[in-house]
């Protein structure tokens, strides 16, 4: 993937630049960031701004409470099965059988081939990481919106620290060293 300016081509990795488990790092810590700035502006709405009735019926936020409940409640499950994956995917040695059902994309033709496909499986793991850290954001942002229509501090409380222990739970666990999609690691 490139970003373009104006008549120059950037690389987002190249073999000067190689995407380090650092900066995935980096991402983790800033969506920790991101859950806490929303507990924030919630709890600062709660205790400062919301001084009105709720926006909905009690009888309907308790139904829109169960739902985001079991709506984050399948988000866990996905989350922690793309954290999984992602895991899996930095293992050093795998087998076929537990690499089922994933389809790595091909290097377009412009650049060096990925030598033993382990570059494409290093970006799909970034990838899977990244989406079940979105999944569990979401439940973050579920008790936020809980807080904007009427809901109460425990709300925001519940699914703030629930957001926050999930990533704890789906924190990177790759090695720290550089990964390039020219680099040429190969599994051991």
């Amino acid at each position: 993937m490139e970003l373009k300016f104006g008549a120059r081509k950037t690389p987002l990795a190249s073999p000067d630049k190689p995407i380090t488990a650092k900066a995935i790092k980096l991402i983790w810590i800033a969506m920790i960031v991101s859950i806490l700035v929303y507990f924030a502006v919630g709890y600062i709405y709660m205790t400062q701004i919301s001084h009105r009735a709720p926006v909905l019926a009690q009888d309907v936020l308790a139904k829109l409470r169960l739902a985001l409940y079991l709506v984050s409640l399948g988000l866990l499950f996905i989350s922690i099965k793309f954290s999984r994956k992602a895991n899996s995917l930095f293992a050093p040695k795998k087998t076929q059988e537990s690499l089922e059902g994933i389809h790595f994309a091909e290097a377009p033709s412009d650049q060096p081939p990925l030598p033993a496909d382990r570059n494409s499986k290093t970006a799909s793991a970034y990838t899977f990481l990244i989406i079940s850290w979105a999944f569990v954001e979401a439940i973050a942002v579920f008790g936020l919106v809980l807080v904007f229509v009427g809901g109460k501090l425990p709300d925001l409380y519940g699914f703030c620290l629930a957001a926050i222990f999930l990533m704890i739970i789906n924190r990177p666990k790759i090695p720290d060293q550089g990964l390039s999609p020219y680099s040429s690691i190969t599994p051991s």
